[in-house]
């Protein structure tokens, strides 16, 4: 599934370009106007999402019990931790001494990008998606850690 997002999205850069340059040439330059370029642009931005619109997505649609079961198979008992006051480990709060000791013995994986500000509405989604995803993963490996 992945390969066939990244080779739609290099589609749709490949299109934005040939747009670019065949409207842009009617100047006589070569040089495409400025609303030629905003129109690919807008057209580029709808069809190949940003960066963290994608890593949005991708943490909504994660079955974190499934991802447990492949990392438990590997015997990785690592946490899912994100940015806020300091690093936290959503769903465990209760249970800090704990998640601690946990996190000396089996290490925490971090999401990247995220912290306790959301600079624009899309970081809040994406805010708002990885403490989801984190909640649903580390209560589902707490119960199954080693004692």
């Amino acid at each position: 599934m992945r390969n066939i997002l990244k080779i739609l999205g290099a589609a749709a850069l490949g299109l934005a370009i040939v747009v670019l340059f065949v409207l842009g040439v009617s100047d006589g330059v070569g040089q495409a106007s400025a609303e030629v370029r905003e129109i690919a642009r807008v057209a580029y931005r709808n069809i190949v999402p940003p960066e963290r619109v994608r890593r949005t997505n991708a943490l909504n649609r994660a079955n974190a019990e499934r991802e447990v079961e492949r990392a438990l198979a590997r015997n990785d008992y690592r946490l899912v931790g994100i940015g806020g006051i300091g690093l936290f480990f959503p769903g465990l709060e209760e249970r800090d001494p704990a998640v601690q000791r946990a996190v000396s013995r089996f290490g925490y994986r971090f999401i990247d990008g995220t912290s306790d500000y959301a600079e624009n509405a899309e970081q809040a989604r994406f805010q708002t998606a990885a403490y989801d995803y984190a909640r649903r993963y580390n209560l589902y490996i707490w119960p199954r850690l080693p004692k």
